[in-house]
């Protein structure tokens, strides 16, 4: 009878390990698919290494486009200029998340999402 008992503790402690090891397994595992900002641009040994390093550092980092790849990237610039700040803006909208994963709202400005 007291064997039957600790053969049930040990299973249970055994499954508590087996669950604690894959929740970690789940939670750590890299994302599929690319980031945002891949766009299909391979970058060579040399770029990876610089990126690397200026990761590393805290100084601000100042990347050069030529106009042929602001075109291909569709990046469109115009002059900033200062205006008065309304007090609310109420827009009809629906945030839906992703079935298989969380996601992380941020909002840029103060408001409510």
């Amino acid at each position: 009878m007291i064997r039957k008992h600790i053969a049930q503790g040990v299973g249970a402690v055994a499954l508590i390990a087996v669950g604690v090891v894959a929740g970690v397994a789940w939670t750590e595992r890299p994302s599929r698919g690319r980031p945002a900002g891949g766009g299909g641009i391979s970058a060579g040994p040399e770029a990876v290494q610089a990126s690397r390093e200026a990761a590393k550092s805290d100084e601000s980092v100042e990347v050069v486009l030529t106009p042929e790849a602001v075109e291909r990237a569709g990046i469109k610039t115009t002059a900033a200029r200062s205006v008065p700040a309304s007090a609310t803006l109420t827009v009809p909208g629906t945030v839906m998340s992703n079935a298989y994963r969380d996601t992380k709202v941020n909002a840029l400005v103060g408001g409510v999402v």
